[in-house]
């Protein structure tokens, strides 16, 4: 007498947990269990993970930085240098709608007013110390980027902690929109420039 056994496959892809120091980045375990004693982690797919398991990447050449970009944590070589592209060095802010981050002509109280919108606050709150990178915002000649009237660093960190980051005017040019332009190092997708007249 034969007997029929059916096997459940799966087609499930396997998932590891990377974790790490949140101040360093410095990768602490990668594996498929749960480290209790470590308190941050993100998961990935094994194709992600698998040079590290066997033995053909160094953990400790690793670390992990958050991709704000991308909104996601990765792992990247200590050694690798960052690859910028001249469009995300200089990048003109238009008027955009669901933009990630708003810059705000206030004309009323003479000031910029720079913020995240509320689905990128979420989706990046428990990222924290690894918010380690800063934008620059220019406000320029209209569309020329080399004559400069201002310009300010705003820490990511501070747009995910605070309300709002605010700037005083401090040039003839700003009260003017139709004067000036802003340009920034594009680290998010979106991006709008309004000007507020009330």
């Amino acid at each position: 007498m034969k007997y029929k056994i059916t096997t459940k496959r799966t087609n499930k892809i396997p998932t590891y947990r990377v974790y790490f120091d949140d101040e360093t980045g410095n990768i602490l375990s990668i594996t498929n269990r749960e480290q209790s004693q470590f308190k941050n982690h993100f998961v990935v797919a094994i194709q992600e993970v698998e040079d590290f398991l066997l033995g053909t990447r160094n953990m400790l050449k690793h670390r992990v930085i958050f991709n704000v970009k991308e909104q996601q944590y990765q792992i990247v070589s200590n050694q690798d240098a960052i690859i910028v592209y001249a469009d995300d060095l200089i990048f003109r802010l238009t008027t955009v709608p669901d933009a990630q981050i708003v810059v705000q002509q206030c004309l009323v109280d003479k000031k910029w007013k720079i913020f995240a919108n509320d689905f990128t606050k979420e989706s990046m709150k428990d990222v924290g110390a690894r918010l380690e990178e800063v934008l620059f915002f220019s406000i320029t000649e209209h569309g020329n980027p080399n004559i400069m009237y201002n310009h300010y660093y705003v820490s990511i960190k501070d747009l995910i902690e605070q309300d709002a980051v605010e700037f005083e005017f401090t040039s003839q040019e700003e009260h003017d929109p139709a004067q000036v332009s802003v340009y920034t190092n594009r680290k998010f997708n979106k991006y709008s420039h309004e000007v507020i007249d009330d």
